[in-house]
């Protein structure tokens, strides 16, 4: 990621991962522009010599299907501009990341409603501060092996990034964001290229709470 964002999905960290992702629920598509296929490359390093990519399950998931592809699977910026979401519905819900506390809280206006632990970049691949908007959400993302092409589904031996994809920075070519990890142990350490990791269950209950454009600031 600038970050090489998914530690897998930098969506290529020393984990490169791949994600493409659109509006969630149909309710969302009427306020977004058409969305035309395309490829996002997020990376992110984890505690393996592999690394990642992530691309639609199938075509019958109900996020409009996008393409991805990686030029040089050694490179973190082997990939072509994404249309991002504009124009989401507002909401009161928003994010707030500390990276001291390693830690996302829920907000509902000002009243906190739930934090969770989590991963963030390691020195040298530290995550971005500031205030950002969720702009990809992704189900059940089928992950690439970029040095053999090999294909993991959602819940299959060799998957690498969870359930779900949560995607809120972009420097126009990789991606940080929330998604899950084979590695529970690094939750509350400072061990990604950029992303924020997360328990599965944890990103699943998050993944219900927010929506395209929730705000995220992330502290230090």
């Amino acid at each position: 990621m600038r970050k090489k964002l998914v530690s897998f999905i930098g969506l290529t960290f020393t984990f490169g991962v791949a994600v493409s992702v659109q509006p969630l629920l149909a309710n969302h598509q009427a306020s977004l522009p058409p969305l035309t296929p395309n490829s996002i490359n997020l990376s992110e390093s984890a505690q393996t010599p592999q690394r990642d990519r992530v691309t639609p399950a199938s075509a019958s998931d109900d996020l409009p299907q996008t393409q991805s592809s990686i030029a040089n699977p050694n490179s973190s910026v082997a990939v072509e501009p994404q249309q991002a979401a504009s124009n989401p519905r507002p909401s009161t819900v928003r994010l707030e990341v500390s990276l001291s506390r390693r830690q996302v809280t829920v907000y509902n206006g000002t009243a906190p409603v739930k934090t969770y632990p989590v991963a963030i970049g390691r020195p040298g691949h530290d995550t971005p501060t500031g205030r950002f908007e969720v702009r990809q959400m992704r189900r059940n993302p089928t992950w690439i092996n970029p040095a053999t092409g090999q294909k993991f589904k959602a819940g299959t031996p060799g998957h690498q990034i969870g359930t779900r994809w949560i995607g809120f920075w972009t420097d126009g070519l990789n991606w940080i964001g929330f998604h899950g990890t084979p590695y529970p142990s690094s939750i509350g350490q400072a061990a990604s290229e950029g992303c924020l990791r997360m328990h599965q269950n944890d990103l699943e209950e998050l993944f219900e709470q927010v929506r395209l454009g929730t705000l995220v600031t992330v502290v230090d």
